[in-house]
């Protein structure tokens, strides 16, 4: 299923905020966006945005795939140091 424009750059916007923030928390990502306007309208821009489904749906998708990688290396990492603390 295609976006529509406006929704396509919501999700861009998010996933930006994210990324700059290094937070999934609306006022991080907000204040990343370092938008011209005051940040609480930032936030419920973004907040009303997420509602909608299809835009909520892909954020979540892509989220989940930005952060699995990372996921799976601090799990190796416990996992490893778990073994390394078992000793011989």
């Amino acid at each position: 299923m295609r976006l529509p424009r406006t929704a396509q750059r919501i999700v861009v916007e998010i996933l930006s905020g994210i990324q700059a923030s290094g937070s999934v928390l609306l006022t991080e990502v907000a204040r990343a966006l370092q938008e011209s306007i005051a940040l609480r309208k930032t936030h419920m821009r973004l907040s009303r945005n997420l509602q909608r489904p299809e835009v909520e749906g892909v954020v979540q998708d892509n989220v989940l795939r930005l952060a699995a990688p990372q996921v799976l290396e601090r799990r190796r990492a416990g996992m490893h140091a778990r073994v390394e603390s078992r000793g011989p």
